[in-house]
């Protein structure tokens, strides 16, 4: 008997390809037609994320001895009649209280769902109501379009990214570099250094070293979550060494560290020399470490334990790649140990102040000093004027010059009497 109801439900309820809903008129009282079913509110048009659930509600008036059903218009396929479900689909369910709200609920919505539904009453003409339901898809990437990692060769190959993703609604790409770094990419005719580029492809033209790493490309459509596919550009080129301080001066006792910076791709294997012996990582006279600052930068530091004249000379850093090798030189050379050097160093307080005996010993060698030179200077006066008195050959000569000698002896005698005087008032 259900399956006869479902034969003639499908020939009664032929769905109408239309969007446009059929209502039937509002009642008259007064008319034929008052007690025919009809829709008090309109169905609404819903958008909706996928994996999430959807409820369409569908409410009539008058209902009667009439049913309501549910169709999916793009396939005619019957979702359910009154309280009964007859999809099998089994996210498909029904709710209400079947006499003037009837619930049509899909759960964890795809994108197989999506389309026209129509809430019918099988009444003779049809009236009906529809709603479009869309369903938002999250982007995911194109694998077979979307490009892998590249290797390249610097100054001479160009790099070309392709990234493509789908979604609903379609989603935008753009590309970033991993760390916030700039993109040098061709733009028209020229390179230039930008942010980001916008689009599916991403062009590098005679790649450079710099260019080597991480490039993000980044889908989004407005529907949780963006995506990003992360493609990393190899840059192979020939080992070469950053110029740095190439001669060191050591005294002995202490530690000298010579350091190498080698860029290369693929890596270098990096090894040091003492006039051309290899010298190995020991932990006592040597000690060899290697610090990579980047995908193809890498220091190498030597250092020389507890430094003797032995170790000086010529030593060699090498390195070497399948593209080609390399190696700087460096010397190292003793130094003299310089002494130590003291100064007394006074508070100010200190250099103001001086001792009480160092300021007489000063006064009195300044007092000594003028005392002699004025008693010299006494001596050479008289001894001039006898020599002119002797010139001029006179009768009082002799008592001339015993007088002049007197005068200069007491001339001193009394210089020294000052000088003794002034001493002992002093002291």
């Amino acid at each position: 008997m259900l399956h006869c109801l479902l034969f003639l439900c499908i020939i009664l309820w032929d769905c109408p390809t239309s969007t446009s809903t059929l209502l039937a008129p509002e009642p008259d009282e007064n008319s034929l037609i008052s007690y025919k079913p009809y829709f008090s509110k309109k169905l609404f048009n819903y958008t909706i994320h996928k994996d999430r659930d959807v409820m369409f509600s569908c409410n009539v008036k008058q209902l009667g001895s009439f049913n309501v059903g549910w169709v999916k218009a793009d396939s005619k396929a019957i979702q359910a009649i009154g309280q009964h479900v007859i999809t099998h689909n089994p996210r498909v369910s029904v709710s209400g209280d079947f006499n003037t709200t009837f619930n049509l609920h899909i759960a964890s919505v795809t994108q197989e769902d999506v389309g026209q539904y129509m809430c019918q009453i099988n009444t003779n003409p049809m009236i009906y109501q529809s709603s479009w339901l869309t369903v938002q898809v999250p982007p995911d990437f194109d694998v077979i379009g979307t490009t892998g990692d590249l290797t390249t060769r610097e100054h001479e190959d160009t790099a070309r990214f392709t990234c493509r993703a789908h979604g609903i609604p379609a989603p935008s790409i753009q590309w970033k570099r991993e760390g916030g770094m700039r993109i040098r990419a061709r733009m028209g005719t020229n390179n230039r250094m930008v942010d980001q580029v916008d689009g599916e492809n991403l062009i590098i033209h005679r790649v450079r070293r710099e260019d080597m790493g991480a490039y993000l490309c980044i889908a989004n459509n407005e529907v949780p979550p963006a995506v990003s596919k992360r493609i990393y550009l190899y840059v192979q080129f020939p080992p070469s060494i950053i110029d740095g301080s190439t001669l060191l001066g050591s005294s002995t006792g202490k530690d000298v560290t010579l350091k190498c910076i080698v860029e290369s791709y693929p890596t270098a294997f990096i090894v040091w020399t003492h006039h051309d012996r290899v010298l190995h990582n020991d932990g006592h006279t040597y000690l060899i470490e290697e610090t990579p600052i980047s995908m193809y930068t890498i220091v190498s530091r030597l250092t020389i334990k507890n430094y003797q004249d032995k170790h000086s000379g010529s030593y060699k850093c090498k390195g070497e790649n399948s593209l080609g090798k390399i190696d700087s030189s460096f010397r190292v050379y003793t130094t003299e140990v310089p002494l130590p050097k003291y100064e007394i160093i006074k508070t100010p307080r200190e250099r103001e102040e001086k001792p009480e005996k160092q300021v007489k010993e000063q006064i009195l060698e300044r007092v000594k000093t003028t005392v002699k030179q004025e008693v010299q200077n006494t001596i050479e006066i008289v001894e001039q004027l006898n020599k002119e008195w002797t010139e001029k050959k006179t009768n009082v000569a002799p008592t001339g010059i015993l007088g002049f000698n007197s005068a200069a002896s007491q001339i001193q005698t009394s210089y020294l009497v000052v000088l003794f005087v002034f001493i002992s008032f002093y002291f």
